[in-house]
């Protein structure tokens, strides 16, 4: 039996193979509310235009388009600090069918905004319930799989993601702003049709002392001619480890080694969140009409949506042979020089020089741009 296929266990004497197909089941299902968020992230880009020229039925100047991208982080930013909470309470799996609430009425009143406010509520909820997701789905993916395929699983969710956003580009290049919110509106419906048969997470079950429920849920998950019980050993060794080792907040950050770990993490999202990536998504429609480009700004469009999914992909197949710490650097320095590269053509073009030989730069510095993030 090739080890590096399935993972093994004795049960009477036999020894019988997990099944992967449920994992690999459950992770995509998931990974719909990811491509979900990667429809959200993405919307303001190929509707920023139709909204300026009034195709809601009301204008939109260009710092209204500005919040309609600000408020989707500022949502996903405002439900960050209770999620924890949720999934630990409320389950895994209801936390992320509940989202789907916020994800529909945020939507709707994104179809249907009679004034910019409407326009504004829709993407602060989208946002909320895009941000949650994004703490909730890995959760759910890392406590389903198995060891030896957690990372690839963990992997769909930033495919997924990227695809959402490429397909928002696409169908945004040629579907109105309403008829392309009315898409976008289905995957969570999608989500939830699919993901509710789907099991809660062994962890959680755990996590409550429901251990019947959990041998229940990695049964489904394993298979049933599987010996769960050195799995579920294992499991709830991890579960009293970390009761035995919980601490308050202020006793957990109080030894050097975890201010550093506290420091480099939150510097590496504060980093990422500076870097520009969001404002290149929800404006690369703009971004392109604004600089002239010769290629029809939807073209271009559809392009870096292109190269974020194929450098997603590539980085997922990479990031451990290279190492994370090279790729990091390396990202950092690359995406710096296209902002600086794309911020010197628009000064530029401000002042008043003729950058009409230069009408490339924007596609260029973007498509590197995004294949930098990737890997990084």
């Amino acid at each position: 039996m090739d080890d590096a296929k399935s993972s093994t266990s004795i049960a009477q004497g036999k020894t019988t193979s997990a099944r992967r197909f449920p994992q690999y089941l459950a992770a995509f299902t998931v990974s719909i509310g990811a491509f979900g968020q990667g429809t959200v992230l993405a919307w303001s880009s190929p509707a920023g235009l139709p909204l300026m020229d009034g195709a809601m039925g009301f204008p939109v100047d260009s710092e209204q388009l500005s919040w309609t991208g600000a408020l989707m982080p500022l949502g996903a930013l405002v439900v960050m600090a209770p999620m924890g909470w949720a999934i630990d309470r409320l389950g895994r799996k209801n936390t992320m069918l509940l989202l789907v609430v916020p994800f529909l009425v945020g939507w709707a009143l994104i179809m249907w905004p009679t004034s910019v406010g409407m326009l504004y509520a829709g993407r602060f909820l989208t946002g909320m319930a895009g941000g949650a997701f994004s703490v909730s789905g890995p959760v759910y993916t890392a406590e389903i799989a198995q060891k030896e395929i957690r990372g690839l699983l963990g992997s769909f969710y930033q495919v997924l993601l990227t695809f959402g956003v490429l397909f928002t580009f696409a169908a945004g290049s040629v579907l109105s702003p309403f008829w392309l919110s009315t898409i976008c509106a289905a995957v969570p419906v999608l989500f939830a049709a699919t993901f509710v048969f789907m099991p809660e997470t062994p962890v959680y079950f755990l996590r409550n002392d429901q251990g019947e429920k959990a041998r229940h849920s990695l049964r489904w998950l394993r298979g049933p001619e599987v010996d769960l019980e050195p799995e579920l050993q294992e499991l709830q060794l991890a579960v009293d480890e970390e009761r035995k080792n919980q601490a308050s907040l202020r006793d957990a950050f109080r030894t050097l080694g975890a201010k550093k770990g506290l420091l480099v993490s939150a510097g590496l999202l504060v980093f990422q969140q500076l870097s520009g990536v969001n404002s290149a998504t929800f404006y690369t429609t703009v971004i392109f009409k604004d600089a002239g480009s010769k290629m029809a700004p939807t073209q271009a469009t559809i392009i870096i949506g292109t190269v974020q999914v194929v450098t997603t992909i590539v980085s997922c197949l990479v990031v451990d042979r290279l190492g994370r710490r090279i790729l990091l650097l390396t990202s950092d320095l690359v995406m710096s020089l296209c902002m600086f590269a794309l911020g010197a053509f628009f000064y530029l073009q401000h002042v008043g020089h003729d950058t009409s030989a230069l009408t490339w730069l924007p596609v260029t510095s973007l498509s590197v741009f995004f294949v930098a993030y990737a890997l990084g």
